[in-house]
């Protein structure tokens, strides 16, 4: 039997890519081993959730619940501090590797003693640790870019350059989240094919409690919903607020996550200012395995990438696929990859220009003055869920490019 490792800075449950690939390998008959730092406490329930029914295994360095664990971090982010002093002035894969990130120094020792075909990153933070076990036990690596980092002002856009020009080359494939993202990736790095393209999609089983759009009863206040790990200015929860008071019909803003508290305050604010208090709901983060159920209970999914980045321009996050999944419509702001998914997939959403409340308000009017259209927008989204853009056919592609590596 191959086996794989996956190797990540990020735990389980705030990685849903990480854990799509582990579900898929493993299903195909790998034995896999997914190898992560565990660092912050609050996720740590749902990281048991998922492992408790994985196929793969879970090795973890334990910063949470062993003092010594406990202690060490503290040494580790001293580490880190000293050597992005040293960064600019001496670069190394060593540096790079320990100014980067955290632990690609720990995550290498403890992948060197896991035997493994290929090692897999996922980011590019976790390139040298997946490099330098693959040169140790005479295997090959992978990467697996989630976002460009190396197009990111509030990056260490320098070490991103390095870590990709350093092993993008060498890795035996480059994966990513959109064919935009793919394109550069290629370009500024020089490969000679195209990184794979890799969608952040959902499992079609994650729906079975859910019913068909058309089977759902139509609530007389239409619901925007956007979820992620923290709210933050990015979900430009703001931009629809601001939208709400110049709409026809009565709609309400739904946002889950862990709260910045000095944006949520400025909601809350903001909500009351504008007299719509009660179209804003915020609720807690909640399990992964539950986003797409959760996602169901609402009528347009909202898909923000804000700025002119092309960290954001080329992005398609899995708020996207959670939404069509669950039969959302898509409300997505005006980006490069966006664009370009609804050329491709015309009928399941709208583009809107980034804080630009009135066009904004102005496109909601549109789907408010005849609900047909918000409703075939969410029969197209399930529809395309079901035949393209779901985990199984994800798995399909990934498999095979896997067994035509190892």
């Amino acid at each position: 039997m191959k086996r794989i490792c996956l190797i990540s800075h990020g735990q389980p449950s705030r990685n849903p890519r990480l854990i799509r690939d582990a579900n898929c390998l493993s299903s195909a008959g790998y034995d896999v081993t997914v190898l992560t730092p565990r660092i912050l406490k609050l996720w740590v329930k749902y990281d048991d959730e998922i492992v408790n029914n994985a196929k793969w295994k879970y090795v973890y360095l334990d910063y949470v619940d062993q003092p010594l664990g406990r202690l060490y971090w503290q040494y580790v982010r001293v580490r880190k501090r000293i050597n992005q002093v040293i960064a600019p002035y001496f670069t190394s894969e060593y540096v790079v590797a320990n100014s980067v990130e955290y632990l690609n120094q720990e995550l290498f020792i403890k992948a060197s003693k896991i035997k493994a075909d290929i090692y897999i990153a996922h980011q590019q933070q976790a390139l040298p640790a997946a490099a330098w076990a693959a040169t140790k036990n005479n295997g090959k690596f992978a990467v697996d870019i989630h976002d460009l980092l190396a197009d990111c002002s509030s990056e260490p856009v320098y070490l991103i350059k390095y870590i990709e020009n350093r092993y993008l080359q060498e890795c035996a494939y480059v994966s990513t989240m959109s064919t935009a993202a793919a394109q550069r990736i290629k370009e500024i790095n020089h490969l000679s094919t195209t990184p794979i393209v890799r969608y952040n999609t959902q499992r079609i089983e994650d729906r079975q409690s859910i019913l068909h759009p058309s089977q759902r009863q139509c609530a007389e206040t239409l619901s925007i919903y956007w979820f992620g790990q923290t709210i933050g200015s990015h979900s430009r929860a703001d931009q629809v607020l601001k939208a709400i008071p110049l709409l026809d019909k009565s709609v309400k803003l739904v946002l889950r996550g862990n709260t910045n508290t000095e944006f949520t305050n400025y909601l809350i604010s903001l909500a009351k200012e504008l007299n719509i208090s009660h179209c804003l709901e915020i609720k807690p983060i909640a399990s992964p395995s539950d986003m797409v159920s959760l996602a169901a209970n609402h009528d347009i999914l909202l898909g923000s990438q804000p700025g002119k980045e092309l960290f954001h321009q080329m992005a398609i996050g899995n708020k996207v696929f959670t939404g069509m999944m669950a039969g959302l419509a898509l409300a997505l702001t005006d980006t490069i990859a966006h664009r370009q998914f609804l050329q491709e997939n015309p009928g399941c959403g709208f583009l809107f220009p980034d804080q630009d409340e009135v066009a904004l308000a102005e496109l909601l009017n549109n789907i408010l003055i005849d609900k047909n259209i918000l409703e075939d927008m969410k029969v197209y989204s399930w529809n395309l869920a079901e035949r393209f853009f779901n985990c199984e056919k994800e798995c399909d592609l990934f498999v095979n490019t896997i067994s035509s590596i190892i």
